[in-house]
């Protein structure tokens, strides 16, 4: 299905279908969204060659922009010279593998920062990011089903992302969350075995020139929650980057798909001065782009043939996603 799925992509690139869909180079700016480099036992030569030439298409096609330049002016136009940004979710450690690639070509990169894994993937304690770092945890814990207290009150924590559980933390003050953070501190191993990058590594980063963005504290479905959890992802998200690595008006939603964020979301990024939010809705970026809602071609988690990448970041998906819509 895949097969025949690229196939459809390669095709329509090539019978120039993006142009039909205000998708194709020059009709805005193209945004790419990656998220990991090197799959299953590949070597990392291996992977490292492939971006290699996968940069060199970028480079040879579009002119590579930063994200500050991106949002300041996004307008772009039909006749303005191809235009890419490159964004990348979740902060994995890849990066670090692959960061002197994207140096070479000169071509920027943005990170979006889930700050609930990075903070619990620093060495060491901080009691003032301890609700963070629950939230965090509990979104994916994988741990045994139990019942545990908040306060007076009893909730079940199990695989499900323990919503009720998480509102009950967001509300409370830290001490009626203290026993159960005893038990997350236990777990924090998980995050420091070479997965997600940590501030430090972070910082390192943004020193060499790579912007660094909000995706949230623990990496939701933002739109599908309480009110009060809606605010805490975003706004404790940009409080934490911000304290670490400065100013942090950028969002990308997890997932990025229609249900993950909404109009709520966007009044919530909007009340917290963001100046960017991102989406993975597969468009280019033009001037009538929603600044709190603007697309993104996501790249598939998977090694792709070259011929493949280019069709995908010509716009040869974004009639396919458009067929599907109207089907659905």
């Amino acid at each position: 299905m895949t097969g025949l799925r690229d196939q459809a992509i390669l095709w329509s690139a090539r019978l120039a279908l993006p142009r039909l869909f205000s998708a194709a180079p020059g009709q805005g700016l193209t945004t790419l969204l990656f998220h990991d480099f090197c799959f299953g036992d590949e070597s990392w030569d291996h992977a490292r060659e492939r971006l290699r030439l996968q940069l060199d298409f970028l480079t040879r096609r579009f002119t590579p922009i930063d994200l500050e330049t991106a949002v300041a002016d996004h307008s772009g136009g039909r006749n303005s010279a191809p235009r890419v940004l490159v964004t990348i979710d979740d902060a994995k450690r890849d990066i670090l593998k692959v960061v002197d690639v994207f140096d070479a070509f000169a071509v920027p990169v943005a990170q979006f920062v889930c700050a609930g894994w990075s903070e619990r993937a620093q060495k060491g304690i901080n009691p003032d990011t301890q609700t963070l770092c629950l939230v965090s945890w509990l979104r994916f814990y994988d741990g045994p089903r139990d019942t545990v207290q908040v306060g007076a009150q009893d909730f079940v924590l199990d695989h499900d992302g323990n919503t009720a559980l998480i509102d009950a933390v967001i509300a409370a003050p830290p001490e009626d969350s203290a026993a159960l953070a005893e038990r997350e501190q236990v777990t924090r191993d998980v995050m420091r075995n070479g997965i997600i990058c940590d501030w430090d590594e972070l910082r390192d980063l943004q020193a060499g020139g790579m912007t660094i963005g909000a995706h949230s504290v623990s990496h939701t479905r933002i739109a599908q929650h309480s009110p009060q959890r809606q605010a805490f992802e975003i706004a404790a998200s940009q409080a934490c980057v911000a304290g670490e690595l400065g100013a942090c008006p950028w969002f990308a939603y997890p997932y990025g798909t229609p249900d993950s964020h909404n109009a709520q979301t966007r009044a919530i990024l909007r009340d917290h001065a963001f100046d960017a939010g991102f989406t993975t809705y597969p468009a280019v970026l033009r001037a009538d782009s929603d600044p709190l809602a603007l697309p993104r071609i996501a790249l598939p988690d998977a090694p792709m043939d070259q011929a493949i990448f280019e069709a995908r970041v010509l716009g040869g998906g974004v009639p396919l996603a458009r067929m599907k819509e109207w089907v659905s």
